[in-house]
C-alpha cells in the first residue's frame, strides 16, 4: 500500500510545473467549449482598501492563467502534504505496516507482538511457518 501512496505523490509531483498546468488549462476551456458553457475568465477585480495596500499598487492577474495557476500549485501542495501525513507519519499505518509483515514476511517482531496478550511469539513464528508451508509447498 505504501507504494501505490508513493506512486500517486510522484505523480501530483509531476503535475506542479507550468507547462502541466497550461495543458491542464487548456483541457478544461477546450471542455468547456465542447459543453456549451462560457469559457473561464478572470473574475471582476474589487480594488482593497488603501489601508491595506498602502502607497504600492494591489496586484491582480490579468489572465485566467495567472488567476488560477497559484490555486492549482496550492491544490497539489495541499493533496501531497495530505497523503505525506495520512499515510507516512501515521502511527497507526505503521502499526499496521509491521503486523502485516509479520503475516506475510514472516518477520515476527517480539516487542510488537508484546502489545497483543493474546498472541505468543513461539506460536506465531510456527503458524507463520505452517502457514506459508500450505501456501508455498516448495518455500524453505
Amino acid at each position: 500500500m505504501m507504494e501505490c501512496v508513493q506512486v500517486v505523490a510522484d505523480e501530483l509531483s509531476l503535475l506542479r510545473c507550468g507547462n502541466k498546468f497550461e495543458k491542464v488549462l487548456e483541457r478544461c476551456n477546450l471542455d468547456a467549449s465542447r459543453l456549451g458553457l462560457e469559457p473561464l475568465s478572470v473574475p471582476r477585480i474589487r480594488k482593497p482598501p488603501a489601508r491595506f495596500t498602502g502607497t504600492a499598487e494591489a496586484h491582480s492577474a490579468v489572465t485566467v492563467s495567472d488567476y488560477c495557476k497559484p490555486q492549482f500549485f496550492e491544490l497539489i501542495d495541499t493533496a501531497t502534504l495530505g497523503l505525506a501525513q495520512r499515510f507516512t507519519e501515521s502511527v497507526g499505518l505503521q502499526t499496521f505496516s509491521k503486523l502485516e509483515g509479520i503475516l506475510l514476511i514472516r518477520q515476527v517482531d517480539e516487542a510488537q507482538l508484546q502489545a497483543y496478550s493474546e498472541i505468543d511469539g513461539t506460536d506465531c513464528t510456527a503458524a507463520c511457518y505452517v502457514s506459508s508451508k500450505i501456501r508455498y509447498p516448495h518455500s524453505f
